[in-house]
Formats: C-alpha cells, structure tokens, sequence
C-alpha cells in the first residue's frame, strides 16, 4: 500500500452506525433512471467523491493527504462510521450503495451522495484500496483494487472509520493524465473543494496536507469561527449575517 510522507490519519470512534443500513446493489430499474455515467477527469473530483462519503459517513475528522497534485496519491482518511467488512467489495461496485434502496428513495435523499458510482470511477482509472472497519466490528479489513480487479484482501486492524488511497491517477489513460494542470493549480482547485465543505460543515475538522505539508487545517468550530478562518480576519469584520425562508427554502 502507498502511504503518504503527511503525518498518519487519526482515527476516533465517535459515531454508531444504523445497521440496518446496509451497500446493496441497486435493481437495474432504480440505477437505469438515476446514471449519470461518473467521470473522473482532475483530483479535484477524486477529492469531493471521497470528501462527500466521508461527511455521509458522520464523520467528525477528515484528513486529506495529496502528493504531486494527487497525481500519485489521494488518500482521504475519516472517522465515520466505516464500512462492514462483508459489504466492502462492494463498495467499489457501479450502483452498490447504502444510501437508496429503490427509485421511491429519491424523494427524500439526506445525503451528498446517492448513485454508487464514484468509487466504481476512480477504482477504473487507479489503483485503489480501501480500508475501513465499521464500529461494532472488532477488526476491519483492507481490500486492493489494480487493473479494476481485487488485487488483495485481507484483515484490517484499525479504529472506526475508513481510509481511502487512490494511487497513481490516470495511470492507464495517459492522454488524460499528460492533460492535468501543474501541481500549484491542481491543489489550488482541491484546496477551494475544501474551503467551500468546509464552511457547509464547520462542526467537522479538516485538515489537507500537501506533499507532508499542511496546506488547510480546520478544526471544529462555530459557523462564524469557520468562515473567519476561511477568509480571514480582515475580511470577516465587513461581513454581515444573513437568514431567510421562503416556499420550504431556507437560506
């Protein structure tokens, strides 16, 4: 497994997991109607996909490691609630999703992500592994996609919670990868990903290291903590609070 130079994930059991939430596959009439065809085309997108599972997952801390402008590592490491280790080979699965079970679902989504596309995605165009232990589980367990294949499998042990690593992006499209931004602009994007969360979830620490530096470290806060630190002090005095509802709208 490729490990990064930043400083190791942390990892806390914060949250029990409804376990009668389960990764299923979705019948061919429900993920007919929802496709959208996912495309991985910059690290940016690997970061939100993985960001997104994260928060979906109540997770309290996210880290996010970068090396060469997530060219050669993504790793994107959350204290959620995990994944049961009989339901991780589906994770990386097109429509195989905890989150909707048919069609009827989509009238309520609570969550960023729905589809059971994304990993499916990045686990087409690198080299994946997913490790990850769901709360009531003693251990956890590890699986290694290369080739879009189940390279290895094996037990896990870890706290609560799941650690994404995507290495070597793009390695199988090299038109694509030749085609990516210099690291400072990859990052840049990445970076912004992490701003815009990261002022939606002020109550979840975020931290991004690039190349084993750290490049944005939010910890939990107010929402007023969190946008000051997101624009700095000299702009939040010029800031004014604003709310509103309208229609079952709220802003």
């Amino acid at each position: 497994m490729l490990l990064p130079r930043a400083p190791e994930c942390s990892q806390h059991i914060v949250y029990i997991m409804d376990t009668t939430i389960t990764i299923r596959r979705l019948p061919p009439e429900t993920s007919g109607k929802i496709a959208a065809g996912e495309i991985i085309e910059r690290p940016a997108n690997v970061v939100k996909e993985l960001l997104e599972n994260a928060l979906d997952a109540a997770a309290a801390r996210v880290t996010i490691n970068i090396e060469d402008g997530g060219r050669t590592l993504i790793q994107v490491c959350d204290d959620g609630t995990g994944i049961p280790a009989a339901e991780l080979p589906l994770a990386a699965e097109n429509y195989s999703t905890s989150k909707i079970a048919d069609i009827s679902d989509l009238e309520r989504i609570t969550t960023l992500g729905f589809r059971g596309e994304a990993l499916a995605s990045i686990r087409s165009v690198s080299r994946l592994t997913i490790r990850s232990r769901e709360a009531s589980e003693k251990v956890g367990r590890e699986i290694h996609w290369r080739e879009g294949v189940i390279a290895a499998d094996a037990p896990a042990v870890m706290n609560s919670g799941t650690i994404v690593t995507v290495a070597e992006l793009f390695y199988n499209l090299p038109a694509r990868r030749k085609f990516l931004a210099g690291d400072a602009s990859e990052i840049r994007r990445i970076s912004s990903l992490v701003q815009s969360y990261g002022l939606a979830y002020p109550h979840v620490s975020m931290t991004l290291f690039h190349r084993g530096k750290e490049a944005l470290a939010y910890p939990s806060c107010s929402f007023a903590e969190r946008v000051e630190m997101v624009f700095g002090s000299s702009v939040f005095p010029n800031l004014r609070y604003f709310e509103s509802s309208d229609a079952g709208m709220r802003v």
